[in-house]
């Protein structure tokens, strides 16, 4: 019974996933003006920096914790885990 509501799970997450994509897109691929507009890139811009920032700050505050549980976590890790969003 478990393995059941797993899989029922995985599925409507996965269809929750496709079909917001799919609006997501409809609606950045009919809009013709949004690729023109030098504002919009210049958000995406900022916005790639704020999650990049923020992802830094995140890392930065559990560092201390993350060292000394589980497998534990250096400075490399902690940078991967940074850029790759883990």
């Amino acid at each position: 019974l478990h393995h059941f509501w797993e899989m029922v799970a995985y599925i409507a997450n996965t269809l929750i996933f496709i079909l917001s994509g799919v609006v997501i897109a409809e609606g950045i691929l009919d809009s013709d003006r949004i690729a023109y507009q030098g504002s919009s890139w210049g958000f995406l811009f900022l916005l790639y920096l704020y999650i990049q920032l923020s992802r830094c700050v995140v890392v930065g505050v559990l560092y201390p914790f993350l060292c000394r549980v589980g497998y534990g976590l250096d400075w490399r890790e902690a940078i991967i885990l940074v850029w790759s969003g883990l």
